[in-house]
């Protein structure tokens, strides 16, 4: 890491020496984090809160500097956002949506539920696949599966997918899985509105 950060240290002091620091955007970011035992688990090909929850650092003209968001945004809303803060018309259809009026301190609708998904079981390249809501997480891998309720259990240390009381939410959380597993460009971004409590 120390190598990193004098790299980070020399690019920062060549923009600034040019003239350049105050019309750039340096952003900071990651894939899926590691885990080294959470849940008993041991690598990156899981999908749980510590492994999802990666660093997002973003500093440029018109960000104020210490503030924070909520928003859950993920990997791909990052090249919307990069074209519109360079203000140019990407060539090709894009998934995400654009976070920028967030980092200028506008609200800003976004998404309800992201699509998450992990690891390599050697078919289509993921292990799992599901979705991620404010209070649900949810994802399959053939007949094994996972949902856990962060409102009633934030720790994530019960896994619900079997629990009948959440039979009507898992389905719910399927069919936006499957929804978003096939959608292009804008209808990646809809929001598909409050699931119900717990039966």
């Amino acid at each position: 890491m120390q190598a990193v950060d004098r790299a980070v240290e020399s690019l920062v002091e060549t923009l600034r020496s040019v003239g350049e620091l105050n019309n750039t955007v340096i952003v900071f970011s990651s894939d899926n984090g590691y885990s080294p035992g959470e849940h008993r688990f041991v690598g990156k090909n899981v999908l749980t809160e510590e492994v999802m929850q990666v660093p997002l650092l973003v500093r440029g003209p018109g960000i104020d500097h210490g503030t924070t968001s909520e928003l859950p945004v993920t990997l791909v809303d990052l090249p919307a956002t990069f074209t519109s803060l360079a203000d140019v018309q990407p060539g090709w259809q894009l998934d995400g949506l654009s976070f920028t009026p967030t980092l200028r301190g506008r609200d800003q609708p976004f998404h309800d539920t992201t699509l998450v998904q992990t690891g390599d079981d050697g078919g289509d390249g993921w292990a799992y696949r599901g979705v991620r809501t404010t209070r649900y997480l949810y994802g399959v891998n053939g007949a094994d599966g996972f949902l856990y309720d962060n409102l009633r259990d934030p720790h994530e240390l019960i896994n619900r997918y079997d629990d009948p009381g959440y039979l009507e939410i898992r389905a719910l959380l399927e069919q936006r899985r499957l929804q978003l597993l096939s959608c292009r460009g804008w209808t990646c971004n809809g929001t598909f509105g409050l699931l119900p409590d717990p039966s």
